[in-house]
């Protein structure tokens, strides 16, 4: 190369690392951090954070916003996107739970928020621990079962924090003086309170919506989450009326057998046809009729 006349050391570095030498190196790097999340030409969210500062993830594809400040429509997508990965098996199960344990923590934390901290509910179980957290606010003077949930699991992250992951009994005891504060500002406990439930939240609420959702007055044979079967249909009239939560479950469970039935579904709805009459086989294995539907179902989509 005639550029590399006269410097040999240039060459063979270019050769070897894509580098004339380390300030060509050291250029590049700093350039690239600009291009980088977060840097000042990257294209990130920009949502106001709670601390101030703009949002340095990256958007989702189709939006301008990250997952986090996209809003609901979007983390439905998502949810529903994770749903079908891993019915075709390209998402391991152990991301998709993860992912809905983070969704259930968000949803009880909002459920706080809107209706107060005596909602039942946690989002952290302490396991082996949950004793040695009893124990500790006994010997401060409380009863964990009487507090408000909302409070109680607060108190549970900040025991985990000073007590399991680190050991500083002083800066516990520091945190359970304030209780009493955290305690009026919750108010009295409501008359049908029956304690704190499963230190695990549920997935999801009845039909898998909110209850300040506007869609539970809806027709659940027109709701998006239980669509209306096609024309021509064989015996699945019951299916608009099965939860498509449980039925997803089905899919996630059997995507080993079901996946080569699966890949023949064009929409949605096919695959919930497909869970619901494969959970009629796994119920009922006797039942010929179930058997037939599945038959009829699988020559429907051409197997």
């Amino acid at each position: 190369m005639p550029d590399c006349e006269g410097r040999p050391n240039a060459y063979i570095s270019l050769m070897l690392t894509g580098f004339l030498n380390e300030e060509h190196q050291a250029a590049f790097e700093a350039a690239r951090a600009d291009h980088r999340r977060g840097g000042s030409l990257a294209n990130n969210c920009g949502a106001k954070t709670r601390g101030g500062a703009a949002c340095k993830l990256p958007p989702l594809k189709g939006h301008s916003r990250c997952l986090r400040h996209a809003g609901p429509k979007a983390a439905r997508q998502h949810r529903e996107y994770q749903l079908k990965q891993v019915a075709l098996g390209r998402l391991e199960l152990a991301i998709f739970e993860a992912a809905e344990q983070r969704r259930a923590a968000n949803r009880q934390r909002w459920l706080w928020k809107k209706l107060g901290p005596w909602e039942s509910g946690s989002t952290i179980s302490l396991g082996v621990h949950e004793d040695g957290f009893t124990e500790a606010l006994r010997a401060m003077g409380y009863r964990a079962d009487s507090l408000p949930p909302g409070i109680a699991d607060a108190f549970r992250w900040k025991y985990r924090r000073f007590m399991v992951d680190r050991s500083q009994p002083a800066e516990w005891r520091k945190v359970v003086e304030g209780l009493d504060d955290h305690i009026r500002a919750a108010g009295e406990s409501p008359e049908n309170f029956i304690g704190e439930g499963h230190c695990t939240p549920s997935f999801r609420t009845p039909h898998g919506l909110s209850p300040f959702s506007r869609r539970r007055i809806l027709n659940p044979r027109r709701s998006e989450f239980a669509p209306l079967p096609k024309a021509g249909h064989v015996n699945h009239e019951a299916l608009p009326m099965e939860d498509p939560y449980d039925l997803n479950s089905i899919l996630i469970r059997h995507r080993a057998e079901l996946t080569p039935v699966l890949s023949r579904c064009e929409t949605a709805e096919d695959r919930l046809r497909v869970a619901a009459s494969y959970k009629r086989i796994l119920a009922e294995p006797a039942d010929l009729q179930a058997r037939r539907d599945w038959m009829a179902l699988l020559q429907e989509l051409g197997i």
